[in-house]
């Protein structure tokens, strides 16, 4: 039996880089986008914003904390949460 010399050592982990590689690029990579597009979303919230909670809550957003939303559910009813429960905003659709 001959041993592995150093210069077959590039190629036996070139299998071992290439799904590295790929995982980076198809998982990671766009949950990382995703988290400054929330974070980017939930730093620009502004009153009158009408929002959607993790929860699954449309409310509209009456104030805003360092951390947590004020938000009206319905007339006379506003309920507080963590800035961090706002999953989207909902803009008004531009008629055509």
């Amino acid at each position: 039996m001959s041993a592995i010399s150093l210069s077959s050592l590039p190629l036996l982990l070139v299998p071992l880089v290439i799904p590295a590689v790929v995982a980076y690029f198809a998982l990671l990579r766009p949950k990382r986008r995703l988290a400054r597009e929330l974070t980017a979303l939930r730093q620009g919230l502004c009153v009158g914003d009408r929002v959607v909670t993790c929860g699954g809550i449309h409310a509209t957003v009456s104030g805003l904390a360092s951390g947590t939303v004020q938000l009206d559910v319905a007339p006379g009813m506003t309920h507080e949460c963590d800035r961090e429960a706002v999953i989207r905003v909902l803009r008004p659709e531009v008629p055509r």
